[in-house]
């Protein structure tokens, strides 16, 4: 579960230790995203991963207008 930094730079380098911690067997749950009115937009971050090939989508909801979470799974070569 990635409940970290709420800054696209923290956030960024959570999913890079949580990368090089996890295996194929791994599921990845990302917290406060998407939200619709957040502190910050994580959104960038979490779609980063899905366009460098890191990480697959499952599926992200929102839990109110504050919170939500998205679920996914790293890939691997």
């Amino acid at each position: 579960i990635v409940d970290g930094g709420h800054t696209i730079p923290i956030a960024t380098e959570d999913f890079k230790n949580f990368y090089r911690m996890s295996n194929v067997q791994n599921v990845v749950v990302f917290d406060d995203n998407p939200t619709r009115k957040g502190r910050v937009d994580l959104d960038p971050v979490w779609k980063s991963q899905i366009n460098n090939g890191t990480l697959v989508e499952f599926f992200g909801c929102y839990q109110g207008v504050f919170r939500g979470f998205s679920l996914g799974k790293f890939l691997f070569n």
